[in-house]
C-alpha cells in the first residue's frame, strides 16, 4: 500500500493545515496558501487542522 500523494492548499490566502498523527501529535504543516507539494507522504497523516 503506498502512503504518497500530492495536495494543493488552496484556502484563504496566508492560511496553513498542519498534520498531525494518529495520536494527535504534530506531524509538520504546510507554508501560507497556496502552496503544494507533489510527493506528500500520508503514510503517517491521520488528522488535518488549518489556521490562519
Amino acid at each position: 500500500m503506498g502512503s504518497g500523494g500530492s495536495w494543493y492548499n488552496n484556502q484563504t490566502a496566508g492560511t496553513q493545515t498542519g498534520f498531525y498523527d494518529k495520536n494527535g501529535n504534530f506531524l509538520s504543516a504546510t507554508a501560507g496558501a497556496p502552496d503544494s507539494d507533489a510527493h506528500g507522504r500520508w503514510g503517517p497523516v491521520w488528522y488535518v487542522w488549518n489556521w490562519c
